[in-house]
């Protein structure tokens, strides 16, 4: 740990010769599906249940790996995953299709992409930025999101740090 200009801890993560700073940690968020329990789903709801749940692009990469139903199941642990990361499951008007994970053709780590409803919900919040690790194996598919805030996101208008939900938890010292 490092400090600023201001003398507050700065959180740095090195990358081969580069540095950079970290944005304020906001939450996280885990989901295991079982891979049998989700085509088990697929097989007594149909094909409306997968293309509720995925985009186009979903759809595509999920069709290019050996077993589809491991890449339906990533991307439903990953969706999952990001609701909890939020605090908010999902809730209201918050679609499944409004969270899209990607993995972009030689990329290390796969992408999520907010729209709709969702992302009107993580902005509110201070998200400034998601990620994601993705792993399976013949069993199991298991998401973990991390969500960054921006700035000073967790600081109320008296210096009242707030969760996520706006919960107040303490007040910051310097």
């Amino acid at each position: 740990m490092t400090l600023n200009a201001d003398s507050r801890p700065v959180l740095a993560a090195c990358s081969g010769r580069r540095s950079q700073t970290l944005k304020p940690f906001l939450s996280c968020g885990v989901d295991l599906m079982e891979i049998s329990r989700f085509e088990q789903e697929v097989a007594r709801r149909g094909d409306d249940l997968i293309e509720e749940l995925c985009s186009a692009a979903e759809l595509a990469w999920c069709r290019r790996r050996r077993r589809a139903a491991e890449g339906h199941a990533m991307a439903y642990a990953a969706k999952e995953a990001l609701f909890k990361a939020l605090g908010t499951g999902k809730a209201g008007r918050m679609a499944w299709r409004d969270v899209e994970v990607a993995w972009p053709e030689g990329a290390a780590r796969p992408t999520v992409t907010l729209s709709g409803e969702t992302a009107a919900v993580a902005e509110r919040m201070g998200v400034a930025g998601v990620h994601l690790a993705l792993a399976t194996t013949r069993e199991h598919a298991v998401a973990w999101v991390l969500i960054e805030g921006a700035g000073d996101w967790a600081l109320g208008a008296s210096g009242t740090r707030l969760s996520p939900r706006g919960c107040q938890l303490g007040r910051q010292t310097d």
